[in-house]
């Protein structure tokens, strides 16, 4: 069922955040297969409920994760940490002014369970590039932030095999092989003299030495 209809029935803390853990994992995955999510509204995500309570998430509009590969991680994470919010305050997601919420986050805090209030500051107030997966994993802050400092090494990463660091390889390989190219025209080049040479002068000796019998083949006629 798409996640508006789910949301009709399942309205308690501990159901919104099991679905936000396979929400994010879903995500975490797409990100991973090189992709990010066009589109978080509530009509475009679907919820399916496996037997034993499980769930897995689709969403359904997805675009190639091409350029500007960390502002659309981050975005991702924001748009899902926003949309979350939402649900647990039981409010559209288009009613929240992610501005409003980066100046008065305090007000909000009342909506969000204890244990994840840290979690939601980062993302929505400094704009932290972090998995909520990954923070419910975390022991400490020190780990978060180790965690935080993986991803965006890990972004960087991507951005440079995709962009800038994958040109550059290219022109590298390009130069080389012009090089190579040069050294073997040039070596090309002197065979072909030496050839060439030894041809004239074997056709000279050939010439110098059939004139002579011709004319002696001619002067017996």
């Amino acid at each position: 069922m798409k996640l508006q209809d789910w949301y009709q029935y399942h309205h308690s803390d501990d159901d919104c955040t099991k679905l936000f853990m396979a929400m994010d994992y879903s995500m975490h995955n797409i990100h991973n297969n090189g992709y990010y999510i066009r589109s978080f509204n509530t009509r475009a995500i679907e919820v399916v409920e496996k037997n034993n309570g499980d769930k897995i998430i689709n969403y359904n509009y997805l675009a190639e994760l091409e350029d500007n590969i960390a502002t659309n991680i981050n975005n991702n994470i924001y748009a899902a940490a926003t949309l979350q919010l939402a649900l647990y305050m039981g409010v559209e997601p288009e009613n929240l002014n992610s501005d409003y919420i980066k100046s008065n986050f305090s007000q909000f805090e009342i909506f969000i369970p204890n244990n994840l209030v840290n979690y939601y500051r980062r993302i929505l107030v400094n704009g932290a590039h972090l998995y909520l997966n990954d923070y419910l994993k975390a022991k400490n802050e020190q780990e978060i932030q180790k965690l935080e400092k993986e991803l965006q090494d890990d972004v960087a990463k991507k951005n440079s095999s995709n962009g800038s660091g994958r040109g550059n390889s290219l022109v590298k390989r390009t130069g080389k092989y012009s090089d190579e190219v040069k050294d073997n025209f040039k070596e090309d080049n002197s065979i072909a003299a030496f050839a060439t040479n030894y041809l004239l002068a074997f056709v000279i000796i050939s010439v110098s030495l059939l004139i002579p019998l011709l004319v002696l083949v001619l002067g017996h006629r």
